[in-house]
């Protein structure tokens, strides 16, 4: 992907020279880059090019640090390809003969493996990035709802002092 590379080296440059962007070239190449990419990782059939994609992505992480992530909607696209993939959600992950989704993980394990393994490698990339931004937590991205709707309730901790209080008492 060699388009990726292309931003990060961009970035780079940005960086290393404090380069002002006044055209705002960097955003537009990420408009253009970014969505591709997780096109790509989306909907391509082909399981070596989404680890392809999958991997590039991660590198651009590594790289641009908070840039790629910058804007939300390109987050939460990330986040969700994580999810599809592990899910076994993705194009490259249907089974081409009835166009439903694989149950059946024997079926080119190696490369399922690898491809969530691809999938996988992107979360501490992400994580790293989260916490240095405290504004999103990963559990409104990858808790079920129903855990979150007790978080925020406050009946997870209610329970969890009772248990404590419990446990203190004998």
């Amino acid at each position: 992907m060699c388009i990726t590379h292309v931003c990060v080296a961009f970035h780079k440059i940005i960086r290393e020279t404090n380069f002002q962007d006044e055209g705002a070239m960097f955003p537009k190449l990420m408009a253009v880059c970014v969505p591709l990419v997780f096109d790509m990782a989306r909907s391509d059939k082909d399981r070596e090019i989404v680890c392809c994609a999958l991997e590039c992505i991660n590198e651009m992480l590594k790289e641009m640090k908070g840039a790629m992530i910058a804007d939300e909607e390109y987050l939460e696209s990330l986040v969700e390809i994580i999810r599809d993939v592990l899910q076994h959600k993705t194009a490259c992950q249907k089974d081409s003969e009835d166009d439903s989704f694989c149950e059946d993980v024997e079926d080119d394990s190696e490369m399922t493996t690898v491809l969530v393994d691809c999938a996988g490698s992107i979360l501490p990339s992400l994580l790293r990035l989260w916490g240095a931004r405290s504004s999103h937590p990963t559990s409104k991205y990858f808790y079920h709802s129903s855990y979150q709707k007790k978080v925020a309730s406050g009946v997870s901790g209610a329970w969890r002092q009772e248990r404590l209080r419990r446990y203190a008492r004998r």
